[in-house]
Parts: structure tokens; sequence; C-alpha cells
């Protein structure tokens, strides 16, 4: 071996720091993704209670449109009972 072939090389050293390096790397791209997941979770419970608020406010108007349908319902029967 000569001289030349040693220096092109990368010594161990140079593999491990470029190992600590990807290391790194992934750590923070990790931890951007778990913070991205955490926040979508975040987002999406939101969304949720939203919708289920929503559903009380629609359900309980329902029930007031049918009770005042029936009032009605009842009135349109007396009336046609009278005539």
């Amino acid at each position: 071996m000569n001289s030349d072939d040693l220096d092109t090389k990368p010594s161990i050293e140079t593999v491990l720091e470029r190992i600590n390096e990807l290391g790194a790397r992934l750590e923070t791209r990790i931890g951007a993704l778990e913070n991205g997941v955490t926040e979508l979770r975040d987002e999406v419970r939101q969304g949720f209670r939203d919708m289920e608020r929503r559903i009380e406010v629609m359900s309980s108007d329902m029930v007031k449109l049918r009770g005042d349908m029936r009032y009605v319902q009842d009135r349109i029967d007396k009336i046609e009972k009278a005539s």
C-alpha cells in the first residue's frame, strides 16, 4: 500500500462522526414528527369535541321542532273536528 491509499480512506473516527451526525439529524426529524403528530391529535380531538357540541345542539333543536310539530298537528286535528 502506498501513502495515497491511506489518505483517501476515512478513519474510524471519521466514520463514527458521520454516524453520530446522522443520528443527530434523525433525532431532530423524529422530534419534529412527534410534535406534528401531537398537534394533529390535539386538532382532531378538538374537532370531535366541536362536532359533539354541534350534534347536541342539533338534537335539542330537533326535539323542540318535533314538539312544535305535534302542537301544530293537535291544533289542526281540533280544527278539522270542529268543522
